[in-house]
C-alpha cells in the first residue's frame, strides 16, 4: 500500500509539474514525460490486484487534467502497466538498456492509444515515435530517481 499512495503522489505532482512548467521545455509534441517511467517502474514493483487499482487511480487523475476523452488515460496506462508486468515476469534483472528499450516500446503503445483515442494519428509518425523513444533513452534517470525516492520514504514500525 505504500508504494501505491507513492505512486499516487509522485503521479499528481508530475502531472502538476508537466500541464505547468513543462510546456516550456517541450519541442513541438516532442515532450519531457515522466508518467511513463513511473507507470513501468512500478510495473516492476507490485503485482496484481493493488498494482492495477493504483494505475486506475492515476489515470483517472490522469483524466481530469487533460481534455482527452474520459477513460482515455485510464485505459492506456492500464495497458502500459500491464505489458509492464507481463514482460518483467519474463526477464529477471534488466540492464539499464533493457529498460530503456521496455519504456520506449510501452511509451509508444500508450502514446499511440492516446493519439488514436483523441483522433489526432496525423502526429504518431514522427512525433509520437520520436517522444517514445526520448521517454525511453531518458528512464534510466526516471528509475534511478524513482528508486531514490523510494529509498527515502520512512518505513511503517511495527508495534
Amino acid at each position: 500500500m505504500k508504494t501505491g499512495l507513492f505512486v499516487i503522489l509522485l503521479g499528481y505532482i508530475l502531472l502538476l509539474f508537466e500541464c505547468t512548467i513543462g510546456s516550456c521545455i517541450q519541442y513541438g509534441p516532442i515532450r519531457l514525460d515522466g508518467l511513463i517511467p513511473l507507470v513501468v517502474w512500478y510495473g516492476f514493483h507490485e503485482k496484481l490486484p493493488d498494482g492495477l487499482i493504483t494505475i486506475l487511480l492515476l489515470g483517472l487523475l490522469a483524466d481530469t487534467f487533460t481534455c482527452a476523452p474520459l477513460g482515455l488515460f485510464v485505459s492506456a496506462l492500464c495497458v502500459g502497466y500491464l505489458l509492464a508486468l507481463y514482460i518483467s515476469s519474463q526477464i529477471q534483472y534488466p540492464n539499464w538498456w533493457q529498460q530503456s528499450l521496455l519504456v520506449w516500446f510501452i511509451s509508444a503503445a500508450i502514446i499511440v492509444i492516446l493519439m488514436v483515442g483523441t483522433k489526432a494519428t496525423g502526429l504518431i509518425w514522427p512525433f509520437g515515435l520520436l517522444s517514445a523513444l526520448v521517454v525511453g533513452c531518458l528512464s534510466p534517470i526516471w528509475f534511478a530517481f524513482f528508486d531514490w525516492l523510494y529509498s527515502v520514504l520512512p518505513e511503517k514500525r511495527h508495534s
